[in-house]
């Protein structure tokens, strides 16, 4: 948080989490430790953005929230959850997944190139 504090950031980006994550994804207490720490960032005014990436494989029709890999406490964790998934014909688009959004109202899903 120091670096993000010295350069008067306003967003702070974890990109992937499991590269900034010492422990099992699926370790519960790791994960709660993790948490409380990403909400120091948050608690300093800092916006947050976290990605995650989803289990290799088909994702068939699971909820965008399922598809967060590791234990369920980092599902609980975002305001919003913004999904980027590959198209079911077209290979070069994907399909953007906003269905998670804690204030706002949900936004149908959407296809880009």
């Amino acid at each position: 948080m120091g670096a993000a504090k010295e350069r008067q950031a306003q967003v702070v980006i974890i990109d992937p989490f499991y590269q900034v994550f010492n422990g099992k994804e699926t370790d519960e207490g790791a994960c709660l430790e993790a948490v409380e720490e990403m909400k120091k960032f948050l608690a300093a005014g800092f916006t947050l953005f976290v990605v995650f990436h989803a289990p290799k494989g088909y994702s068939g029709d699971r909820q965008v929230v399922d598809m967060i890999s590791g234990s369920s406490v980092l599902v609980r964790f975002p305001e919003n959850v913004i999904a980027i998934l590959p198209h079911a014909e077209e290979k070069l688009a994907r399909v953007v997944d906003c269905s998670v959004l804690r204030d706002h109202a949900a936004i149908d899903p959407f296809t880009v190139k």
